[in-house]
C-alpha cells in the first residue's frame, strides 16, 4: 500500500498552461494550413479547405488560401514561389502564374471556354480547345478580377478590383475600369 502513494508523487505535475501556450505560438500561426513538401520546389502552404485537381505544381513558400479551386487543364497550373492565391479564387485550365504574385480574394482565372455559333459544336462537346493565360512575376491582381480567355498579364502590372481581363496587358501597366471599357495606365 505504501508503494501506491509513492509513486502517485513521483509522477511529474503538469506543467504551466501559459508556459506551454508560449511554446507552441509559432505553430499555431500555420494552424490553417498544411505544409506540404513536394519535391525540389520544397515548402508551400495549403489550406485544408482549397480543392486542387489535376497537375498543379507550387513553388516554394507559395500560400493558397481557403476555398480555392485549382482545376488543372492538360498541361497544368503552376504557381511561382512566393506567390499568394486567397480565398475563393477559382483557377481552371492551362494557367502559369510567376513568382511574387498577389492574387487577392474572389477572383476568377479560366484559360480557354467553348466555341459557340449556329451549328459549330454540340452543347456538351467538350469545349473549344486549350489556351493559355499567363500571369509574370511581381504582379498584383485586385479583389474580384475575372480573367477570360488567353491572356498575358505582363510583369509588375497591377489590375484593380471588379476588372474584366479579356486581352493583354504590357508589363508595368495599371488596369482599372474606365466610363465604359479598361484605361491601361503605365505605371512609371
Amino acid at each position: 500500500m505504501s508503494a501506491a502513494p509513492e509513486a502517485e508523487a513521483a509522477k511529474p505535475r503538469p506543467a504551466n498552461a501559459l508556459k506551454t501556450l508560449a511554446r507552441l505560438w509559432p505553430a499555431a500561426l500555420l494552424i490553417p494550413f498544411r505544409a506540404l513538401s513536394k519535391g525540389r520546389r520544397a515548402l508551400y502552404f495549403r489550406h485544408p479547405l482549397a480543392t486542387l485537381s489535376g497537375e498543379t505544381r507550387i513553388g516554394r513558400f507559395a500560400e493558397i488560401g481557403a476555398h480555392v479551386y485549382i482545376n488543372a487543364g492538360q498541361d497544368g497550373v503552376d504557381i511561382g514561389a512566393y506567390s499568394q492565391v486567397n480565398a475563393l479564387t477559382a483557377v481552371v485550365g492551362n494557367v502559369r502564374i510567376g513568382d511574387r504574385v498577389l492574387i487577392a480574394p474572389g477572383c476568377s482565372i479560366v484559360a480557354g471556354g467553348h466555341r459557340f455559333g449556329k451549328g459549330v459544336q454540340p452543347r456538351f462537346s467538350g469545349g473549344g480547345g486549350e489556351k493559355l493565360i499567363v500571369v509574370e512575376d511581381d504582379v498584383w491582381i485586385g479583389a474580384g478580377v475575372t480573367m477570360v480567355g488567353q491572356v498575358t498579364i505582363g510583369r509588375g502590372s497591377v489590375i484593380a478590383a471588379g476588372v474584366t481581363v479579356d486581352r493583354d496587358v504590357p508589363p508595368e501597366t495599371l488596369v482599372r475600369r474606365g466610363a465604359s471599357t479598361l484605361v491601361f495606365e503605365p505605371l512609371r
